[in-house]
């Protein structure tokens, strides 16, 4: 080259050089044009491939027994003679062609050529724009895995009592979901439900933008008769996207689902036992937990409810023990609130108390509204402990158009009444409550007269006894170490810590620097910590509680911590467990509620 270039830089004759030089320039430019063509030909071809491959999906027979290799393999084989999507062999969508008394359980959904295009088509870590949960580890989990649920003999073995005349409508609302969680649900859903009762499925999609979700979700779900996927013309929330699905479902029991759950055997049943026998009320499974880090599942107990705080959220707690005492496992069992990841209930009543709150913000107290409304509107809420459905507890992806304290704010005007200002304390620390549209909080409380509701303090009173009413210048509420709650002990005197699971004779509040239960205090005496008559001159009734420590007034170098048999005084280090409170209100805010 070097040489070229010397014998061209010496030329004489200039018309020469620049013939050679145009002819160079021309040979350069046809060069970068084969290149591209070549690129785009790459590029086409593989965009054609992955068209091909989801239309191949689609073609795909419901099978029994394909191993994944060979099914990749033959795919991958055929995937380039692909005939059009309208003359293909499609799934089985001819549901009235199976026996009414056989559930999909028993025919195996080749769902591990859907795996395959999942793992080749999504990216290996998952999607850094919506870091919800680990999609790279979901994406790896079999669609159809067994579920670990635990189901007692008990449940196994009895019978319910079902109306035949019930026809399921299942409504899962979705947003920007990924493919292997949300057909994780559907398969789960189709494998473990008695074909006699499932009318339909109806996917809710909120407005997604991942690509995905839109035309290829059409083309794998197209061939199913009774599933169905609608999309809402804006992005309405998880409570208004229900309501938008409940309004297009032909059965009369509607179940609600997150699209991201996986259903137990033997999960609808109960729940439709439940609902036979009383109409009125609102029923949910136990919820197992699917972690959203290792996507791990694990049942839940039998003795752990939902139930609301004075913030208006839901929280985990345990079930007085008469209530426990007084019900066999098979028997729906009184629920304080929802979490709302799965709950059914009869599709005519569902529409009497005016669904889910359409005038909800986003994501969040949708759940806790509706239970509300049923207890206090002549409803009520049950949990029947024989279902189970394991839920992904994930980051929401809704974006607030507005305060993300509204739901909270509205809910308070709406229900409750002369404990509104308790919730102002918690939910907001003392300040203004987010401005409620009132014309919005009018068709609530219309609402609320029309179906004669009954005012907050009943359901303190009969549904959850339990809720306290924080004393006036409380500052802290319900003290625990992890899943161990700061009580008094069966003898009413000691300071013990206690698991959830077990009965909290009362919750320890902080009131003027005072650690109370009901109305005696805690009082270092005799080398133990005991509830005692309060008296305001005793130095050993003070504490501070601070950066999840409790120290006694008269000794800063000590803290409260769980000894052998209760608690106890040890020397402060970082080792102790920290203390922590289920809620804390500004300085001076709780006033005395008559």
């Amino acid at each position: 080259m070097i040489q070229l270039y010397k014998i061209f830089r010496f030329m004489r004759n200039k018309t020469l050089r620049q013939v050679i030089l145009f002819l160079g320039c021309l040979l350069i430019m046809l060069s970068l044009l084969l290149i591209n063509g070549g690129l785009e030909s790459v590029v086409q071809k593989n965009e054609t491939g992955v068209k091909n491959e989801v239309l191949h999906f689609v073609s795909k027979r419901v099978t029994r027994g394909k191993s994944f290799m060979e099914s990749k393999r033959k795919n991958l084989q055929t995937i380039n003679s692909e005939k059009s999507l309208n003359n293909r062999e499609t799934f089985h969508s001819n549901w009235s062609e199976l026996k009414s008394e056989d559930s999909l359980e028993n025919i195996h959904v080749d769902v591990d050529y859907l795996m395959y295009l999942i793992q080749r088509t999504f990216p290996k870590k998952g999607n850094p724009k919506y870091p919800l949960f680990n999609e790279t580890k979901s994406h790896s989990i079999p669609l159809d895995r067994t579920t670990n649920y635990y189901t007692s003999e008990q449940c196994r073995g009895h019978k319910w009592v079902i109306s035949p005349d019930m026809k399921v409508s299942v409504v899962i609302p979705f947003i920007n979901e990924p493919w292997s969680t949300l057909f994780r649900t559907i398969i789960g859903i189709l494998k473990r439900t008695p074909l006699k009762y499932l009318h339909e499925i109806i996917l809710v999609d909120d407005h997604s933008t991942r690509e995905y979700l839109l035309d290829p979700l059409e083309r794998v779900l197209g061939p199913f008769k009774h599933i169905s996927i609608i999309r809402t013309p804006y992005e309405m929330g998880p409570a208004s996207a229900r309501n938008y699905g409940a309004r297009h479902t032909k059965g009369n029991v509607l179940v609600f689902f997150d699209s991201h759950c996986e259903v137990g055997s033997g999960w609808l049943e109960p729940l439709l036992d439940a609902i036979a026998k009383n109409k009125t009320r609102i029923v949910a499974p136990k919820l197992g937990v699917v972690s959203s880090d290792t996507m791990n599942a694990r049942g839940a107990g039998d003795d752990t409810r939902s139930q609301i705080n004075w913030s208006l959220g839901s929280s985990f707690g345990p079930f007085r023990a008469s209530i426990l005492e007084n019900h066999n496992i098979t028997d729906p069992i009184p629920l304080p609130s929802l979490m709302g990841a799965v709950f059914a209930m009869d599709r005519e009543y569902y529409f009497k108390i005016g669904g889910m709150g359409d005038y909800f913000n986003g994501w969040g107290g949708e759940d806790v509204d509706l239970a509300i409304k049923s207890w206090l509107c002549g409803g009520g809420l049950a949990l029947c402990r024989c279902s189970t459905v394991g839920h992904v507890y994930k980051a929401h992806p809704y974006i607030f158009a507005i305060n993300p304290f509204y739901n909270v704010a509205l809910m308070a005007e709406a229900w409750m009444g002369e404990y509104l200002p308790i919730v102002k304390c918690v939910s907001f620390r003392g300040h203004l409550l987010p401005k409620v549209d009132s014309v919005v909080l009018r068709s609530t409380l219309a609402l609320k007269k029309n179906l004669k509701c009954k005012p907050f303090k009943w359901y303190l009173h009969n549904v959850l006894p339990e809720l306290e009413i924080p004393e006036e210048n409380t500052t802290f509420n319900m003290l625990h170490v992890h899943r161990f709650s700061m009580s008094v002990g069966t003898d009413m005197k000691t300071l013990k810590f206690i698991p959830d699971v077990h009965e909290i004779a009362c919750g320890i509040s902080v009131v003027n620097d005072r650690l109370k239960c009901k109305d005696k205090c805690l009082t270092f005496k005799n080398a133990s910590l005991i509830f005692d008559t309060c008296d305001d001159d005793d130095k050993y009734q003070y504490w501070k509680y601070s950066n999840d420590e409790i120290r006694p007034y008269f000794d800063n170098k000590l803290c409260i911590a769980n000894g052998y048999k209760s608690a106890t005084l040890k020397p402060c280090n970082k080792h102790l467990p920290k203390i922590k409170h289920q809620s804390s209100f500004a300085p001076g805010c709780i006033k005395k509620i008559t």
